[in-house]
C-alpha cells in the first residue's frame, strides 16, 4: 500500500486482502479518510476469521503506508510518529506531517538529538526525550466520556478538538507518598 496525495494505492495482494475483507459488500473508497471509517467501522462478531484477518492485514499495511523513510530531511533528524491508530495517522497526515517512521511503541533510546517525536506521550516518556534533544509534539484530543476507549475517525478527532502542541519544557521530579 502506498499513499498518492490523499489516495491509497493497492498492490495486487492489497486488492485481493480487500475482496476477501469485503465478501459481499461494497469495497471502500481509496481515498484516505473514506478508507479509514472502513477500518474502523465496527465488525460483525460472526465474521470469518479469514474476512477478519484480511482486515486486520490491511490495517496493519495502511498504518505502514504513511511512513516515508525517503523523505525530505532538510538537514535535521527524522520524524516519528508514535500511535496504533489509523484515524490519528491520517488526521496528522492532513496536518502536513510526513513521518520517516510510525511505530505503535517508542524506546527512549531510539530518537536521536534533532529528532521530532509526535503522538500521544506520556509526560516520563516525553521528558526523556526531551533532556536528549528530542523535539517532542503532543497530539492532543479531548474525547467526549463515550469516545473514550474507541478509535476515532480524523472527522470525530476534529469534533474532540485535535491539536497539536509542542512540549518545549518539561520538570518532572519524583514526590514521595502523602
Amino acid at each position: 500500500m502506498r499513499l498518492a496525495g490523499d489516495r491509497l494505492e493497492l498492490c495486487a495482494e492489497e486488492r485481493e486482502l480487500l475482496a476477501i475483507a469485503c465478501a459481499d459488500q461494497a469495497e471502500p473508497v481509496c481515498a484516505i479518510e473514506p478508507f479509514v471509517e472502513w477500518l474502523l467501522a465496527p465488525m460483525s462478531e460472526h465474521l470469518p476469521a479469514l474476512r477478519h484477518g484480511a482486515r486486520m492485514s490491511l490495517r496493519a499495511r495502511f498504518c505502514e503506508a504513511f511512513a516515508d523513510p525517503d523523505a525530505a530531511r532538510d538537514g535535521k533528524g527524522i520524524t516519528w510518529v508514535v500511535t496504533r491508530h489509523p484515524g490519528a495517522l491520517v488526521w496528522l497526515h492532513i496536518q502536513g506531517l510526513r513521518p520517516h517512521r510510525v511505530v505503535a511503541h517508542l524506546h527512549p533510546q531510539e530518537p536521536a538529538r534533532g529528532d521530532v517525536v509526535a503522538g500521544v506521550l506520556s509526560l516520563s516518556l516525553a521528558a526523556v526525550l526531551h533532556a536528549r534533544g528530542v523535539r517532542c509534539i503532543h497530539l492532543a484530543v479531548d474525547p467526549s466520556a463515550l469516545d473514550r476507549g474507541r478509535e476515532l475517525t480524523p472527522a470525530r478527532m476534529r469534533e474532540c478538538g485535535a491539536r497539536l502542541e509542542a512540549l518545549d519544557t518539561i520538570s518532572l521530579s519524583a514526590v514521595s507518598a502523602c
